[in-house]
C-alpha cells in the first residue's frame, strides 16, 4: 500500500509561463521560519554566517545564470526577498506548455538552484548533511509595470526597519470585526503622514492596522501567497 501524501497545490499563477521574460518579486522562507540568517539590530540586518551564504549565493546568481539579472534584494532573519529579471525568455504571459515551472531558464529553476546552493553550503558548514534549510516552496509576484516595480523595490529596501517596528508593537489591540483575522488572506494597511484614523484606538509609534481592504499592490502580494 502506498503511503498517503498530503494534497499539495501549486501557488504559481495558473496558465502563466514562468520562462517568460519579465520581472518577478520572490520571497523564500527558511524551514519552520527559523531565524537562521541573523537578526535585526537598530533597523539594520546583521547577517549570521548562514546569512552571509544566502547573500553571497544571491549575488552570484547573475554570473552563474546568463538569462537572469538580479535587482533589489534583502536577506532577513527567516526569509529572503528579491527581484529577479528573466531575460531572453518567451513573450511575457504566453500560456505554458505543460509543466514549465522547473523548465530550464524558468523562475522555478532559478529558485531551485539558489536554494540548493545555499542549503548545501550551510549544511556543510553546520555538519548537518540532511537538514532542511528552506521551506519547501516559495512565493512570487509577477511585476506588471514600472510603478509596481518601484513600490516593491522600496518595500524590500525598508524591510529591515519595518520588520523591527512590527516585532516591537507588543500585544495587539482590536477595533471592529475580529472575524477578519480568520480570513485566508489579510493585508496590512500602513498609512503614513496621518495623525489618526476613524475609530477609538489612537496609534502609537511602530503600530500597524490590520485591514481586509487591500491596495492594488497588497492584492498582488497576497494573491501570490
Amino acid at each position: 500500500m502506498k503511503e498517503a501524501r498530503p494534497n499539495r497545490q501549486s501557488i504559481r499563477l495558473k496558465g502563466w509561463d514562468y520562462t517568460s521574460s519579465g520581472w518577478y518579486f520572490v520571497t523564500i522562507n527558511t524551514h519552520d521560519n527559523a531565524p537562521l540568517f541573523g537578526a535585526i539590530v537598530n533597523g539594520r540586518m546583521v547577517l549570521s554566517a548562514a546569512g552571509q551564504v544566502a547573500q553571497e549565493e544571491w549575488l552570484k546568481s547573475a554570473t552563474i545564470r546568463q538569462n537572469v539579472a538580479m535587482d533589489e534584494f534583502v536577506v532577513m532573519p527567516n526569509h529572503v526577498h528579491g527581484i529577479v529579471r528573466i531575460m531572453q525568455g518567451r513573450p511575457a504571459g504566453r500560456p505554458s506548455d505543460g509543466e514549465a515551472r522547473l523548465a530550464s531558464g524558468s523562475l522555478g529553476a532559478f529558485v531551485a538552484g539558489y536554494k540548493g546552493a545555499v542549503g548545501r553550503r550551510i549544511n556543510i558548514m553546520r555538519d548537518t548533511p540532511s537538514a532542511s534549510v528552506w521551506h519547501r516552496n516559495y512565493w512570487d509576484v509577477i511585476v506588471r509595470d514600472a510603478q509596481a516595480l518601484a513600490n516593491i523595490r522600496r518595500y524590500i529596501r525598508l524591510n529591515p526597519q519595518n520588520y523591527q517596528a512590527v516585532m516591537q508593537v507588543g500585544e495587539p489591540r482590536f477595533l471592529g470585526d475580529l472575524a477578519l483575522l480568520k480570513m485566508a488572506k489579510v493585508g496590512f494597511l500602513a498609512s503614513r503622514g496621518k495623525t489618526g484614523f476613524p475609530g477609538k484606538i489612537p496609534l502609537r509609534t511602530g503600530e500597524a492596522i490590520l485591514s481586509g481592504f487591500l491596495s492594488p499592490m497588497e492584492r498582488a502580494l497576497f494573491q501570490a501567497g
